[in-house]
This record gives C-alpha cells, structure tokens and sequence, in this order.
C-alpha cells in the first residue's frame, strides 16, 4: 500500500488550517492597530477627491447626450455619497485612534471600510458604462483594498469572490455590447484574483513580521531576565568577596583597599584618618566554655553593634581576623573616635553577653586600640596598623577592658 506523503493526509491538513486559525486570532490586534493606522492617512486623501469631482460634476456642460447626462449625474451621487462616508470613517478613525471608542470596534470598522471600497469600485465600473468600456475604478479599488486594508485570508476568500458576484450583475446594467461585457467580466476575474491574492499575500506577510517582532521581544526579554540574573550573581560574587561571611562585615581584603585609599585622599586633602583597632577579651576561653557555635554567635552579636556604631556611610567596619575587628574612620578626628568607642562599649554591656571564664569581668568586653593621624605622601598602611596594633596591645598589657588612644 503506498502511503500519501504527510503534507497530504488529512489530518496534517486539518492541523494545519487549525494552527493558521489560532495564529491569525492572536494577531488580530496588532493587524487592527496597522489598519487604523494605515487608514488614519488614506482616507484623508479620498475625502477632498471624492468632493472634487462632486465639484466638478455638479455643473455639467449644457446639451449633453442623455447616456452623457445620466452618466454625469451618477458619478455625482455617487461621488457625494462616498464624500460623506468618507468623511464619517475619518472621524471614527480618529476618534479609535484616540482610544475614544472601544478597540472591539476596529476589526468592524476596517472590514466595512474594506467591502465600502470594493462596492464603490463596482458602482463607478458600472456607471461609466455608460460612456466607455473600461473597468478601471474596479481594479484599482481591488488593488486599493487589499493593500491598504488588511483582512484575514478567510474574509478575504469570501468578499472578493461575492464583490466579484455583484460586479458581473452590475456590469451589464449600462453597457450593452456583449462583446465589452464578456471582456470586463473576464478582466474582472483577473482584477479580483489580484486583489485576493495582494490580500492574501499581504496578511501573510504582516503576520510573519509580527510574529517575529514578538520573537524578538520574547528574546530581549529573555535577555533582559538574563542580564538581571548575572548582575544579580555578579553583585552577590562582589558582595562574597568583599564582606565577611561569618560576621558580615567587610573582609580583611577590602580592609586593606579601603585603607590604602583613604591615606592617598586624606594626603591630599590634609584630614583626619583614623583607625581603631577591637579585640574581643579572652575570646578562645569563651569558646573553650561556651563551644564554637556559641563563638560564632558571640562574634555575630559585636559584629551587629560595630555596624550600628559605625554607622556613617563612609565607616568602614571590618573583621580584621578571628576575635579583631577593625574601623576606618575617615575626616575623624581622635575626640570622635573615642565617643564611637564609648557608644559601642556602652551598647556591649546592655547586651550583657556573660563570660563566666573571664579574669576580667563577668561579662563580655572589649579591648580597644586607636591610631589617629593626618596621613602624608609618605604615610603607608602598614605605619597606621602598627600604630592601632600597638595601641591595643597596650590596652590588652594593660588589664583589657581598656581603650588606648595613639596620634601623631
């Protein structure tokens, strides 16, 4: 048994034409908005033409034949008619293109539009029998419609045929020579076959356009939800490489960038740079007694009150290294630094965060090292930490629980 090739079995036939269907409903819109469009500058022009020729055959030249005559004063009503229909399209064309009335209405209006001008063709073809053989007003309206007035292939497949119909009853009504009849309605099939086709043809190639702009958009919108996605990693990817997981302060490696930048500005600017160095007292017996998970919170709990206390958007607060905090003050002077301290030493015993194992006290406390300084072309990051580091170590040497204060 031989087997149809797939393109002829029915029931790829039947998907297809369902398929077309669904297609052509989903851009129905999109055709509406290019014939509003479209129609918004055609009619324009055929208004003041139709009232033109009422113009001029309003006054016919006296002594005309009576086939002249009767000729003159169709094209005049007609014309007439046409001036005022047109003019009624215009204003709702405009009126749907300022989203006055309902879009439900466009789809009606543009076929009406569509079937007004094929009709009109008709009418004149017919009345200029009178006075000539050609079919011309039928051609061009056919030609006209289907380029300017998108209609789907269905419609497009039924008005043409049936305008087609009226026109080979209509063409016989004042011409009486048979042979000029049977050559206008043979022409006739030619100038409705085009016209279909110039339809047919010219949805299909709005509708390949459209669908592909929406591929388009799809993509960019796509692209666009991509784009956000890698931006939103690579912020995440920066965030993780410059902020401390455990503590979520900065890191010790935008500890040393941030230094280092702030002493080139601040040699420039001859301000005020301080830096404060915050241990943690006798953290690893804490951890000893209280467990590693309980340090880590222990950790957390200070890292939220420095974060709070350094609390300009230009400090910067960082976990220099296990239990050691640090904060870079920029355009701070030592009096400044040492109320910071304070605020956050006060902030540390409302916690009250108890230390049993503690020498120094009951509860958790800090020991506090600060190097203020007015930083030169000569002064390296590395001279400022020492000087913090010194600082705390005097605190620490000290008893702990203290504040050191180191400047130039």
């Amino acid at each position: 048994m031989i087997e149809l090739p797939k393109i002829l079995k029915m029931k790829y036939i039947l998907q297809s034409i369902k398929d077309n269907f669904r297609i052509n409903n989903s851009i129905i819109d999109e055709i509406c908005d290019i014939n509003i469009g479209r129609l918004f500058y055609l009619i324009p022009v055929t208004v003041p033409v139709h009232f033109i020729h009422v113009y001029f055959f309003s006054n016919p030249a006296p002594n005309l034949p009576e086939k002249t005559l009767n000729w003159t004063n169709k094209i005049f009503l007609l014309h007439g008619i046409e001036a005022i229909l047109m003019s009624l399209f215009l204003v709702l064309i405009y009126l749907l293109k300022k989203n006055v009335l309902p879009n439900t209405n466009r789809k009606f209006i543009s076929l009406l539009i569509s079937i007004n001008f094929l009709f009109e063709g008709n009418l004149f073809s017919a009345f200029d029998q009178y006075v000539t053989g050609n079919i011309t007003p039928f051609l061009i309206t056919n030609i006209i419609t289907g380029i300017f007035v998108l209609q789907r292939p269905l419609i497009s497949l039924f008005i043409y045929p049936i305008n087609y119909f009226i026109f080979y009853c209509t063409i016989s009504l004042y011409q009486l020579d048979p042979t000029i009849i049977l050559t206008n309605r043979v022409n006739g099939i030619t100038a409705s076959v085009l016209g279909m086709s110039i339809s047919i043809l010219f949805w299909h190639s709005n509708r390949k356009n459209i669908l592909q702009e929406r591929k388009i958009q799809e993509q960019n919108k796509e692209m666009e939800t991509t784009n956000q996605i890698l931006t939103k990693a690579n912020d995440e990817l920066h965030r993780l490489s410059i902020i401390d997981e455990l503590s979520n302060l900065y890191n010790r490696r935008y500890f040393n960038k941030t230094l280092s930048e702030e002493i080139i500005r601040h040699s420039r600017s001859s301000q005020p740079l301080t830096l404060v160095f915050i241990d943690i007292d006798h953290f690893k017996m804490y951890n000893d007694s209280m467990g590693h998970q309980a340090g880590d919170v222990c950790i957390q709990k200070v890292a939220k009150i420095l974060n709070h206390t350094a609390g300009r958007s230009t400090d910067i607060a960082s976990r220099y290294g296990g239990e050691e905090f640090a904060i870079v003050l920029p355009q701070t002077k030592a009096e400044a630094a040492l109320n910071l301290v304070k605020s956050l030493q006060k902030e540390l015993e409302i916690l009250n965060i108890p230390h049993p194992q503690s020498p120094t006290s009951q509860r958790l406390t800090l020991s506090v090292g600060i190097a203020s300084i007015i930083p030169n072309k000569s002064t390296t990051p590395e001279e400022l930490i020492r000087m913090a580091d010194k600082a705390l170590y005097s605190s620490k040497d000290g008893g702990r629980n203290r504040v050191t204060l180191v400047t130039e």
